[in-house]
């Protein structure tokens, strides 16, 4: 278990998704709304309040996934002792013993690269989740990707340099 001495927590950014979502909600319940509006003007359905009837409907139903995308456990915490982290799936509370590393991936997409926080357990560890990263014939549990954190990409890597030690693998490429 880690101890609450002193320690270092990680946020998840999540005001991009938050003002999506309500964006997302703004415009359906607007739609919705003139949809109504043209119903009881025209008494009939008309293809336009259809049109904005089923945009209202699909922008609702993105806005509300979107919030609820925002609810997601997080929580990365590190201390001396180990690590505390509820994330991406992956669900572990130890010490550094029980961590065979910590690293930073880079992810090639076609539209540019992403840098992935993964954490490498024993095989021996118990963590909730299966392990979704693999390389190199080993596997990781994805935590998130570091663009997403309100930390910068250099605070992440001085404090997984400071409490990871020699089990922090890779540097953090902006």
């Amino acid at each position: 278990m880690v101890k609450r001495g002193v320690l270092m927590e990680l946020h998840r950014d999540d005001r991009g998704s938050r003002k999506l979502a309500g964006i997302a909600a703004g415009y359906a319940l607007a739609a919705l709304l003139v949809g109504g509006v043209f119903a009881l003007i025209g008494s009939r359905l008309t293809i336009i309040t259809v049109l904005l009837w089923g945009s209202g409907g699909f922008f609702l139903l993105v806005g509300a996934l979107l919030f609820l995308s925002t609810l997601r456990r997080f929580q990365f915490v590190l201390s001396e002792t180990g690590l505390v982290v509820h994330a991406g799936g992956c669900d572990f509370e130890g010490t550094w013993a029980e961590v065979d590393g910590i690293s930073v991936e880079p992810v090639v997409l076609p539209n540019g690269t992403q840098n992935h926080l993964v954490l490498w357990l024993s095989d021996l560890v118990p963590a909730q989740g299966r392990p979704r990263f693999s390389a190199g014939g080993r596997r990781g549990h994805r935590l998130i990707e570091i663009s997403e954190l309100v930390e910068s990409p250099e605070q992440v890597a001085d404090a997984l340099r400071r409490y990871a030690g020699p089990r922090f693998r890779s540097p953090v490429t902006a």
